[in-house]
């Protein structure tokens, strides 16, 4: 699970490559194990952050050690 100050701040954003989470307006961690490919989008779903890459294939992160779920 991400820490509560990364839930509660619930801002994400995303090059192609990166994911960035933010814990409030001037700190962010980077997810670990982004897919290779271009990230196509990057969102809060619940306490779980959903990565589209722009092949199709989605990830669901738990927490920043890597995905915990993925389908195309």
């Amino acid at each position: 699970m991400f820490p509560i100050e990364y839930i509660n701040e619930g801002h994400v954003t995303n090059t192609s490559t990166s994911v960035s989470v933010y814990s409030d307006k001037w700190h962010c961690k980077n997810l670990n194990n982004v897919p290779c490919g271009r990230v196509r989008t990057a969102y809060w779903q619940g306490n779980n952050i959903h990565v589209e890459m722009e092949d199709g294939w989605h990830f669901i992160y738990q927490d920043f050690s890597g995905y915990s779920t993925k389908w195309r």
